[in-house]
């Protein structure tokens, strides 16, 4: 039980520092297609790094 609750908690973290980067990404980036496109990518780049690690 404890441990199923340490384990929703950790992919709350990945997901609130996501949605963090994604805040900070779209207030940086003027709302663009292209740049949309590029911020996918760099997430997804982002999120493989915290996978892998």
């Amino acid at each position: 039980m404890c441990r199923n609750i340490n384990f929703i908690f950790s992919r709350f973290q990945i997901l609130a520092k996501l949605i963090l980067i994604l805040f900070l990404h779209s207030c940086l980036i003027s709302i663009n297609f292209i740049d949309y496109f590029y911020l996918f990518r760099s997430l997804t780049e982002d999120l493989l790094v915290v996978l892998t690690t």
